[in-house]
């Protein structure tokens, strides 16, 4: 009875040394699979924060853009109401010139006449028929 006890007792111990043995391997598998996950999570963060700075960088580049498309919009706009205003002024330059024109249209029209009836009157001849 006393050798079975102790059989039974060697058996629970080389059961107790496997036990603790497949325990040890999986602690170390755990240990191994926190350090590969904290090493993928550590470079997935680092990746995340190449990207977030990179986004933040071209947001800042937008920024930039957008300011300078503004200004230039503003000179445009500026460019387009002085050129707006210069065309004004000159065509109101030419409506005045057009009838200066006229004017001076209608006096080299008289003056055509006045010469004609002189030269028939010094001539003696008949006045022209649209002077008559």
């Amino acid at each position: 009875e006393l050798e079975r006890v102790k059989a039974a007792r060697r058996e629970a111990e080389a059961e107790l040394v496997r036990v603790k043995d497949e325990a040890q391997e999986a602690r170390a598998r755990a240990a191994a699979a926190q350090a590969q996950s904290a090493a993928e999570w550590g470079a997935r963060e680092g990746k995340l924060r190449q990207e977030l700075a990179l986004a933040r960088q071209s947001a800042g580049a937008w920024h930039g853009h957008v300011q300078q498309s503004r200004a230039h919009a503003d000179a445009a706009r500026d460019s387009a109401a002085k050129q707006a205003h210069e065309l004004e002024r000159l065509r109101a330059g030419w409506e005045a010139q057009q009838q200066e024109c006229a004017q001076l249209r209608a006096q080299l029209a008289c003056m055509q006449t006045s010469l004609l009836a002189e030269r028939a009157r010094v001539s003696g001849a008949p006045p022209p028929a649209r002077l008559a």
